[in-house]
């Protein structure tokens, strides 16, 4: 996983400034017991989403207590974020105190 999150990092372009966080959204796989894959239609609704962190802006905090640093996954509010695309390829915007939790 930490090779598949480096290769992500790199693919973005932009450096994050202030509080803000720049985002990679992971596609979540849900599919049931039967091999029935229901992604599209449990993504639609869920508020919270999984992400790898591409750029951290310089007044995002950086202490021992709550390590986050670029290339870990988190959890983020879907409905706080703004798109944004670089070089064709879709990444999301938000700032650092909506992201909710690391995986």
């Amino acid at each position: 996983m930490e090779n598949k999150n480096s290769e992500i990092v790199a693919s973005c372009p932009a450096k994050a400034l202030n509080f803000n966080v720049i985002l990679k959204e992971i596609e979540n796989e849900n599919v049931t017991s039967f091999g029935f894959d229901t992604s599209n239609l449990s993504d639609k609704n869920e508020k919270y989403r999984r992400a790898v962190i591409v750029s951290l802006g310089p007044n995002c905090p950086k202490d021992d207590e709550n390590p986050i640093n670029v290339g870990d996954t988190v959890m983020y509010d879907h409905y706080k974020t703004s798109p944004l695309t670089l070089n064709g390829i879709e990444f999301k915007t938000l700032m650092w105190g909506d992201l909710v939790c690391t995986v």
